[in-house]
């Protein structure tokens, strides 16, 4: 090891030391990924609760307006804040799709159809950057579907939930409690993308290069599930929000039962038996 002339032995020990040494790094890399792919697995549940819940809630709001006038403004601003959430959700899927079809070497057609979990370049970690524009720190690149353009549309929704804010607690019949405007205002601030500025190989880091800069697909991938995770969590307190001040939340109960409520499970001999029965509803 030292510079001298090997044996064949010493060459072949040499040769399998540095075979399990790869063999080691392959499974750690392994590890790491199968940790992407969990978190991943999660936010796209995450994704679909909150889409099924959003929709109840959103239906149950839209029915309190024929009852109670007053929550039409209410939810008028839900739906015009729900499109601009929607927007940039739809972006990052569409961006989502491109990166993996540039990876992959498919289209985006059938990249919307492909499960991380089975993905065969979901350790690449040169494609997504090269993508995004930010394959070079120092020369980071602008235009359609880079990391430079995801971060102007989420600053944008920002700016546009946090004015459309400010507008109804300015008009009468739209304003929040005091509390909620500004829980709702921090939650709409949160949107906005924000620099580490950690330094690192005598780089500073900032947004993009935090979510994206060579990390492996399944990072990525996991990243614009969160994001998208993160945009609809926000349109639940919105909806939780808003319908709340409007007055009430419209509840249909599916389903009523009797029921009888004794203060005691036993009587004596002779006594007389009190209950209170009541129906009660539920959902």
């Amino acid at each position: 090891m030292g510079g001298g002339k090997e044996t064949p032995r010493q060459k072949m020990i040499g040769m399998m030391y540095l075979v399990l040494t790869a063999l080691l790094a392959m499974n750690v890399s392994k590890q790491i990924l199968q940790g992407y792919i969990s978190v991943n697995e999660s936010m796209e549940r995450s994704k679909e609760n909150l889409e099924a819940n959003n929709k109840r809630v959103d239906e149950a709001f839209k029915s309190t307006i024929t009852g109670n006038a007053g929550a039409k403004p209410y939810y008028d601003r839900a739906v015009e804040a729900q499109k601009e959430i929607k927007q940039v959700y739809d972006y990052i899927g569409e961006l989502n799709n491109i990166i993996i079809a540039a990876t992959h070497q498919v289209d985006a057609k059938m990249a919307d159809t492909m499960q991380l979990r089975y993905m065969e370049k979901m350790d690449d970690y040169d494609v997504p950057s090269h993508e995004l524009g930010i394959s070079e720190p120092k020369e980071p690149k602008s235009g359609p579907h880079t990391a430079a353009e995801l971060r102007d549309k989420l600053t944008g929704l920002s700016d546009k939930l946090v004015a459309m804010l400010d507008k109804m607690q300015k008009t009468d019949g739209q304003h929040l409690l005091k509390e909620d405007y500004e829980a709702m205002k921090k939650k709409f601030i949160s949107i906005k993308p924000v620099d580490s500025k950690r330094v690192e190989d005598g780089i500073e880091f900032n947004w993009a290069m935090d979510n994206f800069y060579h990390l492996p697909l399944a990072a990525v991938v996991t990243n614009f599930n969160k994001m998208q995770a993160d945009l609809k969590n926000v349109e639940a307190e919105i909806l939780q929000v808003f319908s709340g001040a409007s007055g009430k939340l419209a509840i249909k109960f599916d389903a009523i039962k009797a029921r009888v409520v004794a203060p005691s499970s036993y009587i004596a001999a002779g006594q007389p038996y009190e209950a209170d029965i009541f129906l009660a509803a539920s959902s």
